[in-house]
């Protein structure tokens, strides 16, 4: 049975050799006779030992690890983006440390804390508030919710955009613009918008507020006026979708279009949908956001629009390592906006 805590003189005692021997097997030391090393490997394999990453950070002199600060780990389009940069950590020799924030901004100052006090070699974030990122020595690169764009109602006091700060994200503006537009050539316009919070408190808000302005804009360009009350705000549950759809089903006239805040919240108002007889897409044409993997198996198949959930990741991982090995040459930024695309099911 593997052991806790198996330190390298529990694996000399057991191999019979000094501590320094099993020091430099477990580098792959040339000095180690093949079969001595190979022995020592066995030993600590059976012991269940773990490197101590802390003490080997610093004997090398820097860190291998990576932390990585996301709201919520259980949600599908979080679980995508960690895959991607947990392949592109591990195949460049890094170790990942997540934590989550469940979206409360001082959660997410101790989880910095935290992790900085780890000596991590840099940090991955799909932020709460941005202010709390501020003046970290630490490589930080932002995944999503970063304001790279302008829209109504922005105050750069309240959201402060630091054109030194590293960001890769996908278009959300792009994305809800070609969503909306689909519907409208699919003949509606009565179209409805389920969004995320409204608070610009948080850069959770920002996100929000891009979506609204990529909206607006299909329907400005179809010459359909904007109707403010066609916007549901605080739609970010599969309870909420499911409360939302069934509330507008008693109070709408059909057909009209759902654009929905994301895929999760699109199997809610999917199943609201089902329950009252309403016929999806004829008496309702829905679109959801993310094209998480569930979504091609409703019934019928759910029309959403890609984001690049595990591409940000891979990309996100790649950007931050160069970053951390210098490979930036003098400019310590990258700046990079992932296209979304929408995929046509049976919803629409």
């Amino acid at each position: 049975m593997a052991h806790q805590h198996v330190r390298l003189v529990d694996i000399a005692s057991r191999a019979g050799v000094s501590i320094s021997a099993v020091s430099k097997a477990l580098q792959d030391k040339s000095e180690i006779a093949p079969e001595t090393k190979e022995r020592i490997m066995a030993i600590a394999k059976e012991m269940g030992y773990q490197p101590n990453t802390m003490a080997r950070s610093l004997r090398l002199g820097r860190s291998d690890l990576i932390g990585v600060i996301i709201p919520d780990n259980t949600n599908p389009y979080y679980s995508y983006i960690l895959k991607g940069i947990e392949e592109k950590a591990k195949e460049n020799g890094f170790t990942i440390i997540i934590t989550n924030t469940m979206e409360d901004a001082e959660t997410e100052r101790q989880s910095i804390h935290t992790i900085v006090g780890s000596s991590v070699a840099g940090i991955l974030a799909v932020p709460v508030n941005l202010k709390n990122y501020k003046d970290l020595s630490t490589p930080v690169l932002f995944l999503s919710r970063f304001p790279y764009r302008e829209y109504s109602g922005y105050n750069k006091n309240n959201i402060p955009v630091w054109e030194q700060q590293s960001y890769i994200l996908s278009d959300d503006f792009e994305g809800q613009r070609i969503a909306t537009e689909h519907l409208i050539d699919k003949g509606l316009r009565d179209i409805y918008l389920c969004l995320d919070t409204n608070s610009l408190d948080t850069v959770r808000g920002v996100k929000t507020r891009i979506r609204l302005e990529g909206y607006r804009n299909a329907l400005e360009i179809a010459g359909i006026p904007y109707d403010k009350n066609k916007v549901l705000f605080n739609i970010n549950s599969t309870e909420n979708g499911y409360n939302c759809a069934k509330k507008l089903c008693s109070e709408v006239a059909m057909p009209f279009g759902l654009c929905l805040t994301n895929d999760r919240t699109a199997m809610g108002a999917h199943r609201a949908f089902k329950e009252m007889g309403v016929l999806v897409p004829e008496d309702v044409k829905m679109v959801g956001y993310d094209d998480i993997e569930l979504a091609a198996y409703l019934t019928p198949a759910l029309t959403t629009v890609h984001s690049a959930k595990y591409s940000m990741g891979v990309q996100g991982a790649t950007q931050l390592i160069d970053l951390i090995n210098g490979r930036y040459k003098g400019q310590q930024r990258t700046h990079i906006i992932l296209g979304p695309y929408l995929v046509c099911r049976e919803t629409t």
